[in-house]
């Protein structure tokens, strides 16, 4: 469910459209960071869409900023259904960028 929601999400923000091949599989091309002078990439409604580093990791500022995007829209939309959901994830994702094997271990 939370998946679906993600991927969505991610697809809107990077302003990408997912196709199927020849083979029925999905091709997705992703945006390629901008250089550090480049303004954003607009959508056809004047959102921003991102660009994020896929050579750096989850870390790395842009990155950060552009799951924490992410999170607040899921969260935003899964708000309604699930009230209690808000601070799972949260916790989940705070516990996530401090330390991603602590995170594991505290879900399971």
């Amino acid at each position: 469910m939370y998946q679906c929601a993600v991927q969505l999400a991610t697809k809107d923000l990077l302003g990408i459209t997912a196709a199927r091949g020849e083979d029925n599989e999905l091709d997705l091309m992703l945006p390629k960071p901008l250089a550090v002078s480049m303004p954003y990439r607009r959508a056809p409604d004047n959102s921003q869409l991102w660009n994020p580093n896929w050579m750096q990791p989850s870390t790395f500022a842009l990155n950060t900023q552009f799951i924490e995007v992410i999170v607040d829209l899921v969260v935003d939309h899964e708000k309604v259904q699930s009230p209690a959901l808000n601070t799972v994830l949260r916790r989940t994702y705070k516990l996530i960028m401090i330390d991603p094997v602590l995170a594991n271990t505290r879900q399971s």
